[in-house]
């Protein structure tokens, strides 16, 4: 017999995988090719605790049970099940794919994974597409807008923005040029370390309030306004400190800059209104299903084909609504798509908001056309995960979540 390991001692405890014990033995039979049935048989009992609870079981299981190990696998199987995985729902992954952040101090360096050294964009990648993989491309597509606006600044110049689709947006990341990404984030660290150094200079000096003239300076420079053009007077100037040499402060009038006016958006015509109206469906509303979800997904793809990543959402553009949102032009909020409260005071978190272009479709069908739907909508309530966890539970589970 081959010298291979043998599988530890099993007690029958609560806290013991007994699958895994099982597939120990399997694996120490095939490694040392048992192939009589008494053989592996006994190896199995002889790894039994002696006075265990699963040694008590061995010893009370009836004979005709211990005739084959497929037998006693049978019988070992129904006495200590396997353990039920709870797997994660597409909530559970929506919730995990937005949580999921790179810190903009982390961008340009180094972190080591299994031993080996990688990007940390790269490997803050590689855990967006294992999530994306587990979930489903298609369940998760139109998450991209949102994880995209969650990245740091200095990322977000180095992609498109607009992408719907998750092959695109995960290529461009591996693709950004490594050297222009370490020079733009010490660039932006650069940044934060001069405002945080103003910021506390000008913290202490306010504190002491002993140097009118340098605060007043700091404060400027914090603001961006830039410097006073060369050879320009007021008669409000500032005169200079006989007791400190910080440069005077001038107070300029702005020279008044020609602005063209705004272009005044005129109403629709009755006949535009009617037609509007008449067209308002022509993109079905899908319901909250694997089925409704996916087919929502394929009318974001069309819809960003035919007018663009940057298309713009107005009369003739209609754009999808979120599956199992309320219905268009019923009083509902154009934030979340969800009825009780108006966008102003939306408890919806940013992150699981409807996309900017379903918020810019709604208010426009609302305000051309009203709330012809109010009347025989369903309304539809804004519930938070954990309230719906809990009413569930209750027995009340009732509404839709976001």
């Amino acid at each position: 017999m081959n010298n291979h390991s043998t599988p530890g001692w099993f007690h029958g405890k609560a806290d013991e995988n007994a699958q895994n014990f099982l597939k120990e033995v399997d694996r120490y039979i095939i490694l040392n090719d048992l192939k009589t049935e008494a053989a592996r048989i006994v190896v199995f009992s002889t790894l039994l605790s002696a006075g265990s609870v699963a040694d008590l079981w061995w010893t009370k299981l009836d004979s005709t049970k211990k005739t084959t190990w497929a037998d006693v696998q049978a019988a070992f199987n129904d006495r200590w099940p396997a353990i039920t995985i709870a797997e994660k729902t597409g909530l559970d992954y929506q919730r995990e794919i937005l949580a999921l952040r790179i810190d903009e101090e982390d961008l340009g360096t180094q972190v080591t994974v299994a031993g080996v050294p990688t990007w940390a964009h790269l490997q803050f990648r590689a855990k967006l597409q294992q999530l994306i993989a587990e979930a489903g491309s298609s369940e998760t597509a139109g998450l991209v807008y949102q994880v995209r606006e969650n990245l740091p600044t200095v990322i977000k110049e180095l992609t498109t923005p607009g992408l719907a689709d998750w092959t695109k947006f995960l290529d461009e990341i591996k693709g950004i040029d490594t050297n222009k990404l370490r020079e733009k984030a010490e660039a932006a660290r650069k940044k934060k370390e001069m405002e945080k150094a103003q910021n506390a200079r000008l913290t202490r000096l306010e504190g002491l309030q002993t140097d009118t003239i340098e605060i007043l300076r700091l404060q400027l420079q914090r603001s961006n306004l830039g410097t006073t053009p060369s050879g320009t007077t007021s008669s409000n100037a500032t005169p200079q400190s006989t007791t400190n040499n910080a440069s005077r402060i001038r107070y300029v009038p702005r020279t008044p800059v020609a602005r063209t006016p705004a272009r005044q958006r005129q109403p629709l015509s009755p006949e535009e209104r009617d037609l509007l109206r008449s067209r308002i469906n022509d993109i079905p509303h899908q319901p909250d299903t694997t089925a409704g979800i996916a087919a929502y997904q394929e009318q974001l793809k069309q819809w960003f084909t035919k007018h663009g990543q940057e298309g713009r959402v107005n009369e003739n553009t209609q754009f999808p609504l979120r599956p199992g949102s309320a219905m268009i032009c019923s009083g509902e909020c154009f934030k979340c798509g969800s009825h009780g409260h108006i966008a102003g005071a939306c408890p919806a978190p940013e992150a699981s908001q409807l996309l900017i272009q379903e918020k810019i479709w709604r208010s426009i069908a609302a305000r051309e056309l009203g709330n012809f739907n109010r009347g025989h909508a369903t309304q539809i309530d804004l519930m938070l995960e954990d309230e719906f966890t809990q009413q569930w539970e209750q027995g009340k589970g009732q509404g839709s979540s976001v």
